[in-house]
């Protein structure tokens, strides 16, 4: 048996001529050749690129065998096990990996196919769970998720840090100069609508959870986590 994946990412030329390949050159008997891609994707191919009529890969493909989406529930399943193991692996204690329930809530949200899912651990857990920093774990996780999912509410934040600092002597001496708490609460609030207004849900919820500030804006208490 022979497996080839991912055809549909081949360019055209490329697809028709191992089509012609197997069913022509290595037709071979008691060989059995496994071909992994999106039908729809491949119709495509055929029809745009290629001029081709599409039936023309049932004289390769002798069986078909379709692969259902995965439900919902199963992939939650399937990154929450992935989550947990992973938090282990790096040593991270029990109590902290509940505290993290939030995190994969989100990523259920927002991550649907299991191969960004893996781009997604590859790309943030390294960074987080290896930082020396002293930071709340579970709140610099989630940020750096964050910044994975929707890097554009992350670079909203990254400079628009004035409100999302909980105390700074800079800034606090800042905020008198303006104004005044008050006046200040006044624009974090209208700052934040904002946000509700142009990103998803799930990522404000997110915010809401691990950004100090929100305390005084949503009334929840948080702690500060420091953007790098």
């Amino acid at each position: 048996m022979i497996v080839i994946d991912n055809i549909d990412r081949a360019s055209a030329d490329n697809i028709i001529f191992l089509f012609k390949v197997i069913g022509a050159i290595f037709d071979i008997p008691r060989l059995t050749y496994v071909l992994a891609y999106d039908p729809k994707r491949m119709d495509s191919i055929m029809s745009e690129s290629l001029k081709i009529n599409p039936k023309y890969i049932e004289k390769i493909v002798k069986q078909v065998i379709s692969i259902p989406t995965m439900q919902s529930s199963s992939l939650r399943s399937v990154y929450s096990v992935c989550f947990d193991n992973l938090l282990s692996y790096y040593g991270v204690d029990d109590k902290t990996i509940e505290e993290c329930d939030f995190i994969k809530d989100y990523i259920c949200h927002r991550i649907t196919d299991l191969r960004q899912y893996k781009r997604m651990i590859n790309s943030v857990f390294p960074i987080v769970l290896t930082d020396k920093s002293g930071l709340c774990v579970s709140h610099l996780l989630a940020i750096h998720v964050l910044k994975f999912c929707e890097y554009d509410i992350y670079h909203t934040i990254y400079n628009n840090k004035k409100y999302f600092i909980s105390s700074d002597v800079m800034y606090d001496r800042d905020l008198a100069f303006r104004g005044g708490q008050d006046t200040f609460d006044k624009r974090i609030k209208v700052f934040f609508d904002e946000l509700s207004e142009k990103y998803s849900p799930e990522s404000m919820k997110l915010l809401r959870i691990v950004i100090s500030i929100c305390q005084r804006i949503f009334g929840q208490n948080r702690i500060l986590i420091i953007l790098q």
